[in-house]
């Protein structure tokens, strides 16, 4: 009696195998309960396999998971190795530290607002001081600067905190988003405006100095 290894048991479940050879491992398997067994066990996997085949994963989850696994650490520890393209920005406006504009509405001292400008887009964000436990909140707009600003719809947002994701959320049709529940201390905005560009901002809760 043959003994077959599970490579050709593999090739068995997927219909590749020989058609002499399959018709001697049909009958191999009539006195062979183990062979079975594998036999079974092996067209799961192919069923799961060719069901998650057969799932469409949208751009930007495959975007989210790239990020989450490689934003943070890479922006971090070497931005220059990253595969991510990190914008240099500048802050146009600054509720803790500048004067209040004219025709800007004035902040509780509880919210923090801040504008981050880079050469193509603008990133608002509103950072809500929370002192109980619960945590900061963050509400934010993504443009797309031109002749009239347009608000950058579906894009990943990730918040991080040392080196770890602790949220993430995905731009509306108006560029909009809003995270809750965030910790206190060393927190930094994503941005994924791009295939492979990145804002990166911190968002301290106090002002340096």
């Amino acid at each position: 009696m043959n003994e077959y290894d599970i490579v050709q048991w593999c090739d068995f479940v997927r219909g590749v195998t020989g058609a002499g050879e399959e018709s001697e491992m049909r009958e191999h398997l009539e006195s062979d309960p183990q062979a079975r067994r594998t036999v079974e066990l092996l067209s799961r996997v192919r069923s799961v396999a060719e069901a998650d085949n057969a799932l469409s994963i949208p751009d930007y989850a495959l975007r989210i998971v790239k990020a989450a696994a490689s934003v943070p650490r890479a922006q971090e520890a070497a931005p220059e190795a990253s595969a991510w393209r990190f914008l240099p920005f500048r802050i146009a406006f600054d509720s803790l530290r500048s004067p209040a504009l004219a025709g800007t509405r004035d902040l509780h001292p509880s919210y923090r607002q801040v504008q981050f400008q880079t050469d193509e887009y603008v990133l608002d964000v509103r950072l809500e001081l929370s002192p109980g436990p619960e945590g900061h909140a963050v509400t934010g707009q993504v443009l797309k600067l031109g002749d009239e600003p347009a608000p950058v719809a579906e894009i990943p947002v990730l918040l991080a905190s040392q080196g770890r994701i602790v949220e993430r959320s995905l731009t509306s049709r108006f560029g909009e988003f809003h995270a809750e529940g965030l910790p206190k201390k060393t927190l930094h905005l994503y941005a994924l405006v791009g295939e492979d560009s990145c804002i990166a901002v911190p968002l301290e809760p106090e002002p340096e100095g």
